[in-house]
């Protein structure tokens, strides 16, 4: 599939065509390096790096906001 083809596809769509590719180069688990690399092209190949930051980011806030929330103690 043609770069700016896979561009136009939703999110989902883009994560489970990765996700086929990955299923289909048979990756080692134990080659963390190797797979590192492949993944960091198949993330910027499908456009899903700057998804998958926002997604990280958001989640670092919700766990920070909790813990303030958890800690804080009774009111």
């Amino acid at each position: 599939m043609a770069d700016k083809d896979v561009k136009t596809l939703s999110f989902l769509q883009r994560f489970s065509l990765m996700e086929r590719e990955a299923r289909a180069a048979d990756l080692k688990p134990w080659n963390f390096h190797e797979n590192g690399k492949w993944y960091r092209e198949k993330y910027d190949e499908y456009g899903l790096t700057r998804p998958l930051q926002t997604f990280c980011v958001f989640a670092m806030i919700v766990i920070i906001a909790f813990g303030i929330w958890t800690l804080s103690g009774p009111i």
